[in-house]
């Protein structure tokens, strides 16, 4: 889909930075822009709300005094970018790139998303067709964060390892009080899909309703019914939110009970909000790697 050029660079009509506290469901991917790997790392620093607090201003055209974010051109160094509330918008003042998945005026996202590529750009207003690589999400973690990430990824040739993997993952959760089998992710985290055109170990069909090749995924945790791996699941959010839904019924095995997750709004059962827990053998399958802030 070709990537047009903004028919304004205007404040949202309506516009509030945050309209509660930023929701691991908030960022939402564009239609135009590869930009998963941002999306992802926005909403894994929500989850652990890790994300520099910023005042919650309403936008309007009487607000002169920038937005503020911290980015990191390596570890430990980090650098100020200032933008202003304007952002890109369709024909209908409709936010073009990144919104929330929760609210039509919610703009942190979008905030987010226009600080980071004028960072990058050194240019305001950034032009966003530009980038339309898929990003390391590795890169962006230490951009967001300042830390060097940690990683676990298949040589290519093989896939990894059910249980090593879900063991390791399991050792970066903490116990949720109110589960025996639930467990959160303790520091911001994310997991990207094999590129098929590189590498395919498992053959695996990808595809937007089952799970999408070369797409990063935010890491939130997992579930362990059992000792066997037929028991253990990957809790993920994929930065497509309602758009394009969790994966299609049957297309892997899925662990969808009813009843809460680890959050008051998160019900894998929900197969509307892009979160999903997905056995850790069919993951492999999928997954070339994963990657975490160390804390």
């Amino acid at each position: 889909m070709a990537c047009p050029q903004p028919n304004y660079w205007d404040y949202l009509p309506g516009g509030i930075y945050t309209v509660n506290l930023r929701d691991v469901k908030d960022p939402l991917q564009g239609n135009y822009l590869p930009n998963c790997s941002l999306m992802a790392v926005l909403a894994s620093l929500a989850w652990k709300k890790t994300i520099p607090a910023l005042q919650n201003h309403t936008i309007t055209k009487e607000l002169t005094e920038p937005y503020t974010f911290t980015l990191y051109t390596a570890a430990n160094t980090p650098v100020t970018q200032k933008t202003s509330g304007k952002l890109p918008l369709d024909a209908n003042r409709k936010l073009l790139h990144a919104k929330s998945d929760t609210s039509a005026t919610e703009i942190w996202p979008a905030l987010w998303e226009k600080a980071y590529y004028q960072w990058i750009s050194k240019k305001d207003p950034p032009d966003y067709c530009l980038y339309q690589q898929w990003q390391n999400p590795e890169t962006v973690l230490l951009h967001l964060t300042g830390k060097t990430p940690a990683k676990t990824k298949s040589n290519g040739i093989s896939c990894l390892v059910a249980g090593t993997t879900f063991s390791q993952i399991y050792s970066l959760c903490e116990s949720y009080a109110r589960s025996t089998i639930n467990y959160i992710i303790k520091m911001p985290a994310v997991a990207w899909t094999f590129d098929p055109a590189v590498t395919n170990p498992a053959k695996v069909q990808f595809s937007p309703t089952t799970i999408a090749a070369r797409h990063t995924y935010s890491l939130l945790g997992v579930v362990k019914t059992g000792t066997e791996v037929t028991q253990q699941y990957i809790v993920l959010r994929n930065p497509y939110g309602t758009t394009k839904r969790d994966p299609a019924s049957g297309s892997v095995s899925l662990y969808n009970p009813g009843g809460l997750w680890c959050s008051q709004n998160i019900y894998l059962s929900d197969t509307s909000d892009g979160i999903f827990a997905i056995r850790v053998d069919d993951f492999v399958k999928y997954f070339e790697g994963y990657a975490w802030m160390p804390l």
